[in-house]
């Protein structure tokens, strides 16, 4: 039996209630969240067990001996219709009935059970709080020190070079002004040869080169203060749709806002706001071309895929990771998919571009696979069905 296991059974059951058990459909988003994709083949047998009622056969059994015959019988019912391994499907009952009899079977006796009491003052789940501490990123406040960008009141030594710069203008002029009287002497000579042809060929020569000096300041003009000016750097190239720019941006200050927020009524208050900034955004459920990381991905029991892409520090979008939360929205990606085809060849941490349906839902506009109002504010993973991925 896994202890990893047990502890986060007992821990949903301390906050939904021992009802929780007998009911599937609520039971594995909360044990998908908690065990964060770990234990697999475990989650997957005990999800079985749930789904054939065993919560309800042992709750009825009044003696120890009663027991091990109910699980003994619902072990190989459970084998035969699922082909789950025997022994995978004993650990599932056996974990079943630790939780329900708060017993730990051929670990240690009962007096062990009450460390997953002590496991339920988790209300030290407030580092939550500790993370509004996060002042540390507020470099946005560091930032003021700027007003040392006043070096342009430095440039004020400029105000001693403009005679140069006349000076330079006035050399320029008179140059200019020599070329002009060279081309004009140059005409009168070949028109009194009476060759047109020979002075259309000199005019053109000489008004060629004439350009040739007249760009010859504009290099030196911006190094004759002796200083050489620094040059803009070019703005980068937004590779992101409009329509991703607008969202990454609401969901980016509601949850700074909400870092800030005092209390629950605030951070409630907070999520409903954010809801209608994203309904504002007019965008749709289909959402084409946006670009972002491949943070994690895989398979599940089934060996369908699940994926997950950040698109910034607090925003992602992924598909469900199991078969029995998945049952309504359908966005696990099929084998013999061509999207299957493209993750075959990719690897996390590699940036994508991508289309694919959100979905809609109430407390967030879009639907938000979040088990906590901190996880949906401040590492939001919103529910997509894609369509199509490639790489960047």
């Amino acid at each position: 039996m896994n202890k990893n296991m047990l502890s986060i059974l007992n821990r949903i059951v301390a906050e939904q209630g021992e009802g929780i058990l007998a009911d599937a459909k609520r039971l594995f988003p909360y044990f998908s969240d908690y065990a964060k994709n770990e234990q697999k083949e475990e989650r997957a047998a005990f999800g079985r067990c749930i789904e054939m009622g065993a919560y309800q056969e042992l709750k009825k059994t009044r003696t120890l001996d009663e027991r091990q015959q109910v699980k003994a019988a619902l072990a190989t019912q459970m084998n035969a219709k699922t082909g789950i391994a025997r022994p995978r499907c004993v650990d599932a009952l056996d974990l079943l009935e630790a939780v329900i009899f708060k017993t730990q079977p051929q670990y240690s006796p009962q007096p062990q059970s009450p460390p997953q009491q002590a496991y339920q003052p988790q209300p030290q789940y407030p580092p939550q709080q500790a993370y509004q501490s996060q002042p540390q990123y507020q470099p946005q406040q560091a930032y003021p020190p700027q007003p040392q960008y006043p070096p342009q009141q430095q440039s004020p030594p400029q105000q001693a070079n403009p005679s140069k710069k006349i000076k330079r203008k006035t050399l320029i002029i008179i140059a200019a002004a020599v070329a002009a009287v060279i081309v004009v002497v140059v005409i009168i000579t070949n028109s009194n040869n009476g060759t047109t042809a020979k002075t259309k060929a000199p005019v053109q020569n000489t008004q060629s080169s004439a350009p040739a000096t007249a760009p010859a300041p504009t290099a030196p003009a911006q190094s004759s203060s002796g200083t050489t000016t620094p040059v803009a750097p070019t703005a980068p190239v937004e590779i992101r749709p409009r329509s991703q720019i607008l969202f990454d941006n609401v969901i980016l200050f509601y949850s700074e806002e909400f870092n800030k927020a005092a209390n629950e009524l605030q951070e409630s208050v907070l999520r409903k706001e954010r809801a209608k900034a994203i309904a504002a955004l007019n965008m749709g459920l289909y959402v084409e071309d946006w670009v972002g990381t491949l943070d994690n991905f895989g398979t599940n029991t089934e060996g369908k895929a699940y994926i997950k892409i950040r698109l910034s520090r607090y925003l992602n979008v992924n598909t469900m990771n199991n078969a029995f939360s998945d049952m309504l929205h359908d966005t696990l990606i099929e084998m013999d998919s061509d999207i299957y085809q493209v993750l075959l060849n990719l690897k996390k941490g590699q940036r994508v571009r991508f289309s694919g349906s959100l979905f809609k839902a109430d407390d967030d506009f879009y639907y938000e696979t979040s088990m906590t109002i901190y996880g949906a504010m401040t590492d939001s993973d919103f529910l997509m069905r894609f369509t199509d991925i490639k790489p960047f």
